[in-house]
Parts: C-alpha cells; structure tokens; sequence
C-alpha cells in the first residue's frame, strides 16, 4: 500500500512538471509571435512615414534646418512651391560664389577729344574737331566689391559692383580720373561648370584732367568730371576676372573727353 502511495505520489508530481513546462512553452510562443507582429508593423509604419514624406516633400528640403539666407529670397520672388523653391536655393548658393571683395589692375590706351558741341568753345574756337595723339600707355588700378544675391536684381544672372579706380596715362595726350563707380553686371553665357562670360555698364564720377588739346593754363588742371563704363568680361573658377572695358571720360568744366581701353585683372576674394 505505501509503495502504490509513493508511485501515485511520483507520478503526479512528474505529470504537473510536464504540465508546468508546456505551459511555460506556450507563453513564450506567444510572446515571439507578438513581439514579430510588432516589429512588423513598426516597421511598416515606419515605411509609410518615409513613402508619405517623399511624396510630400519630394525634393527633401531641409525645412526646419534651412539657413534664413534664403526666405528673403523665397519671399521677394513669391515662390512657395518645393520646385521653385529648390531653384531659388541653387540659385543663391551659385550666386554667392560669385560675391566677394576684389582688387585689379590693367592697361590700355586712350584718345582725347574736344567738340565745340560739348566743350568749352572759348577754349577750343569755331574748330568743329580736335582729336589729341593716342596715348598707349595707360594703367589703372581698382578696389571694391560685387554682389550677384540681391533680392531687387536676377539673383545669380545680373549682379552689381561698386568700386574707386584710379586711372592715368603717361605722356603726350594724357588722362587721369579718380573717382568710385557703380556697375551694373550681366552674366549670360556659361561655357563651362567654371567659366561664366558677362557684360557690364555703369557710371563713375571724381576728379578727371584731360590734357593736351588746347594751349591754356586751365589744361593742366583738375576737375569734376564722370566715367560711362562699358565692358565685357569672363569669370574664371569663381576668382580670377579677365575684363574689356571701353570708357568714356569728361571733366564738367572744359567738357574735354577722354576715351580709354582697358584689359585688365582683377581677382575676387
């Protein structure tokens, strides 16, 4: 009889282990299954977030990382779609690779022109012409700094500079101007990624002395006078401007012209 109690005994012990183990089993079953179904659909959440995204932001425009340099510009042009916006980005940040301080030199030569029309006739006389020797040997000298990112200009295609110049020839028929210039830049045609061809007019005014067409002591002398500026030029890798000028230059009070060429250097920091 104790020896059926003991085995009973045993055997009910060994059915609830087995009983204990199966059901553990279950539960973690149950447990992986869930946490797949969660990952899955995480997952799949996750997805559709970034399906979503693309499509609502196709461009993938940094929007809450944008720099404020550009919603002036976003503004001015009144463009608030991704398409127009992802230009107008390119265009400043093209734009303010052509922006900088620059310094340059150059040579040429110029003529001096007199006209009763436009000159002084006290000076000159009834003469309906007088033209002075060409003077080859002029050099200038000029400073300043030019900016393609304006909201009131064609950002990155037309631009402006503001510069002082100094310019003399040596010699017979000389001419001198000092003054500060504003020029109107206009950069049409790209050859290449980094070469850019442009043209440019503007206006300066100073102290001008054009000498050498009439005999008189108010020759030598100094004088208002303004510049008409009028130029082609090509930007090589952003720094290095290589420029053809043409100038017209006439002092106030004698009315004389100084007409100049320029090839000159400048280069842009």
């Amino acid at each position: 009889m104790v020896v059926c109690f003991h085995r009973y005994s045993l055997s009910y012990h060994l059915l609830h282990f087995l009983l204990l183990i199966l059901f553990t089993m279950k539960l973690h079953s149950k447990e992986h299954l869930h946490t797949e179904s969660t990952s899955h659909s995480s997952t799949k959440s996750s997805s559709t977030y970034t399906n979503l995204s693309s499509q609502s932001n196709p461009y993938m425009i940094d929007y809450p990382h944008l720099d404020l340099k550009y919603y002036p510009h976003i503004k001015s042009k009144g463009k608030y779609y991704d398409s127009d916006i992802i230009k107008i980005i390119e265009s400043v940040d093209e734009g303010e690779k052509k922006n900088g301080i620059f310094i340059g030199i150059g040579y040429g030569g110029n003529n001096n022109i007199a006209t009763p029309f436009i000159s002084n006739e006290s000076l000159i006389g009834p003469q309906p012409l007088k033209i002075g020797n060409y003077n080859p040997l002029l050099f200038s000298m000029r400073a300043g700094y030019q900016n393609y990112t304006s909201t009131v200009l064609p950002m990155n295609f037309v631009g402006f500079a503001i510069y002082l110049d100094a310019i003399s020839s040596f010699g017979q028929g000389a001419v001198v101007f000092t003054g500060v210039n504003c020029d109107l830049l206009i950069d049409f045609f790209r050859m290449y990624s980094n070469a850019i061809i442009g043209s440019s007019l503007g206006l300066g005014i100073g102290n001008t002395k054009i000498t050498d067409l009439v005999q008189n002591p108010q020759d030598n002398k100094f004088e208002a006078g303004y510049k008409i500026n009028l130029g082609l030029h090509t930007l090589l890798f952003y720094h290095h401007k290589i420029h053809l000028s043409a100038q017209i230059m006439q002092g106030i009070q004698e009315g004389f012209i100084g007409a100049a060429w320029i090839l000159g250097y400048d280069y842009v920091f």
